[in-house]
Formats: C-alpha cells, sequence, structure tokens
C-alpha cells in the first residue's frame, strides 16, 4: 500500500478549488477490469487513413511501432507535438483503435487533458481519489490528448506524474500529444517535464501540399464524387494553416454537392473558401454566383469580347483564332454553368462530348502558360458574374 499525498508546491498558489495537504491511501490494483473507464475512441481515426508526407513520416512510424513492437523501452513515453490541426488527436486514437483490434481485451484509457483536469479535481473534492486513481491503474495503455492545457494546474499535474510513474513502472504505454515540445513548456512541474522527456518525442510539422493533396482526394473517393484538378490544387495551395480548415471546407463542398445535385466549379469553390476561412484565402473575393448562368449568357460574352458574332463561334468554321475563342467559350460553360458535356456540345453545331473535353482541358493547361488565353478568361468570367 502506498501514501500519496497532494501538497502545495513552494510558492504555488491555489488553482483547483481544493483543500491542499490531503492525505489519500491507495492499494494498486493488479487488475480491475469492472472498474474500467470508458475509452471514446473515434473510429474514423485510423493509421490507414493519416496521410503521409516527409514532414510526418517519423510521426506515423512512431506510432505504428509502439503498437506492433510493445517492448521498445526506449519509447515510453511517446510524445506527440505539433500546432492545432497537424494531426496529433488522429494519431494518438489510431494507436488506441490499432490496439482494440489487435486485442480487444486491453484496457484502454484515452482522456482529453480538460477532461482528466475535471474529473481529478471532483474526485479529489468529493473524497473519490482513492477510486478514480485506481481505475486509472488498470490501464494497459494511458492515452492523453493536450497536456499543455494542465498549464499551471501543479496540484492536477503531480496527480498525473504519479499515476503516470506507476504505469511505466509496471510496463504499460503511455502516449501524449502537446501543442509544444516539454523542453519548452511553461508553469509545468520539471519532474513532469523531465519525465515527458525520458521516452521518444517526436513532432508533426504542418503539412506539405502534396499531403494535403492526398486527404483532398481520399475525402472526396469517399464520398464517390471525382473532383476537378483545377478544385483539389486550389484548396492544397490556399488551406495551409491547418487541417481542421481544410476538413470544415471540404464537409461543406461535398455536402453542397451531394444535396444539391450539382457540380461545382472553381468559382464555387472560391466563394466558400472566402467565406469559411477568409484568413486562409488570398485572392480577390468572390462573390456567389446567386443568378444562373446559361450556356447562352457565355456565348455572348465571348462574343462581345472577342467581336466575333455569336453563329460564327458556334459554328465550324476552322480559323485558328475563332477556334481559340471557341474553346475559351466551351471552357467557361463548363465553368460555370451547370450543364452537362452533350448539353454544351450540343449549342456548338452538336459536337460529341469528347470534343468539348477535349476544348476544355486545353484551355485548363493553356491557362497557367498562356497569360492572354489567362486574362480573356478571368476578363470575361469577371463580366459574368458581377
Amino acid at each position: 500500500r502506498i501514501e500519496f499525498v497532494v501538497a502545495s508546491l513552494p510558492g504555488e498558489e491555489a488553482e483547483e478549488e481544493v483543500t491542499p495537504d490531503i492525505e489519500v491511501e491507495i492499494t494498486i490494483p493488479e487488475s480491475s477490469p469492472s472498474s474500467q473507464l470508458p475509452c471514446d475512441l473515434n473510429h474514423r481515426f485510423q493509421f490507414s487513413n493519416f496521410f503521409v508526407g516527409v514532414e510526418n513520416e517519423l510521426a506515423k512510424k512512431a506510432a505504428m511501432a509502439v503498437v506492433e513492437t510493445p517492448d521498445l523501452g526506449n519509447f515510453n513515453p511517446l510524445v506527440i507535438y505539433g500546432g492545432m490541426g497537424t494531426g496529433k488527436t488522429h494519431l494518438l486514437h489510431a494507436i488506441g483503435n490499432r490496439v482494440k483490434e489487435k486485442d480487444g481485451a486491453k484496457n484502454i484509457i484515452l482522456f482529453n487533458s480538460d477532461l482528466f483536469l475535471n474529473q481529478y479535481v471532483f474526485a479529489l473534492q468529493n473524497n473519490q481519489l482513492n477510486n478514480f486513481i485506481s481505475r486509472l491503474l488498470s490501464a494497459d495503455w494511458l492515452l492523453i490528448d493536450d497536456i499543455h492545457l494542465l498549464s499551471g494546474k501543479l496540484k492536477t499535474q503531480e496527480g498525473f506524474l504519479y499515476i503516470a510513474s506507476l504505469l511505466l513502472q509496471r510496463g504499460k504505454q503511455i502516449v501524449v500529444t502537446t501543442n509544444i515540445s516539454p523542453g519548452v513548456m511553461e508553469n509545468f512541474n520539471p519532474r513532469l517535464i523531465a519525465f515527458l522527456q525520458s521516452g521518444l518525442i517526436v513532432d508533426i510539422p504542418p503539412s506539405e501540399q502534396a499531403t494535403r493533396e492526398q486527404i483532398i482526394r481520399y475525402h472526396f473517393q469517399e464520398n464517390n464524387i471525382q473532383p476537378r484538378e483545377e478544385v483539389v490544387h486550389f484548396l492544397a495551395e490556399n488551406l495551409v494553416r491547418n487541417l481542421h480548415d481544410l476538413h470544415a471546407v471540404l464537409v461543406r463542398i461535398i455536402a453542397q454537392i451531394s444535396l444539391l445535385g450539382k457540380e461545382m466549379t472553381l468559382n464555387d469553390v472560391r466563394y466558400i473558401l472566402s467565406r469559411m476561412c477568409p484568413q486562409a484565402y488570398i485572392g480577390e473575393q468572390i462573390t456567389p454566383t446567386f443568378k444562373q448562368i446559361s450556356i447562352e449568357d457565355v456565348v455572348q460574352a465571348c462574343s462581345e469580347y472577342f467581336k466575333i458574332p455569336t453563329d460564327i463561334l458556334t459554328g465550324v468554321t476552322r480559323k485558328k483564332r475563332i477556334i481559340k475563342a471557341r474553346q475559351i467559350t466551351i471552357y467557361l460553360c463548363r465553368e460555370l454553368t451547370q450543364e452537362s458535356l452533350n448539353s454544351i456540345g450540343y449549342h456548338f453545331s452538336d459536337i460529341h462530348h469528347a470534343s468539348v473535353l477535349y476544348a476544355y482541358k486545353k484551355v485548363e493547361e493553356a491557362i497557367s502558360k498562356d497569360p492572354m488565353i489567362k486574362n480573356a478568361v478571368q476578363s470575361i468570367r469577371a463580366k459574368l458574374i458581377r
């Protein structure tokens, strides 16, 4: 039997409205499955859908290693740190899900630090600390998310350090996430920092563009949506701050496509991004296309811009200048209207849908190479959406 004393540290101010200097007797259980704490794992977070780039490869491999090779003593505790929306919580839940998949009998205890703090203080105030700690000591895996939230909560830090140290002595795995490296944590017990530094510390930097493109394609494919490449690139190039922004925008886009049954143009995506994440979007503010733009509207605007009669623009003339203008018109019809390839082809002398797609891709490629074509597309688009 161990006597656990919760006492104020020198110079510590009261912070959790608990009575200091409480002596609690703790009996360490060998096993107490009947008193296991619930483990609310998010089953969406798996190793299989944690997308890897050069920036986060080490973190994923370390997380997988503690599950697949549990005798790696140097990896205990495992500390994963990084900014908001880098994937720390995803990896933490993926660890728990993989452990349960391998052995459903394992007792996994998962806490966000806020919840740990609240339950610890409640137990202390209600003379239930013995029971609370006993249940925690029954864990085979202790997963703690956002431990930096315990900053300044020195008595709770003492309690966590006591529990984690006993679990470590008994060969149980501890995994912790935080938004900063333990070495630069402020208002933390030095002994807790030393404990966190005794294992493996890995960081997750912000995701690279290639990783974000993998994530975007995965979400679209999961919902049976074939995204336009320009939409994928636009989202990956602009949503660089964190993956929470990216997820929120993807949910909105997928919902709008699914509920309205209409494909989204790049302009629609720009509008959503400028409204949902204005801090992430660098570019002119886009207004939504509230009016329904028709093929006739696009043809008329292009006719005026290029000074080509509409019947010639939509006809079969093979002059180079007219072909280029016709391809731009077809491109804008696909971008700004909800019409099918066949419908667009019908308005251009009933050409085959494959010819419509060919014209669209030609302009799509030319925009990045030819400033004149890019300027023409932007000018006509701006006129149509005003």
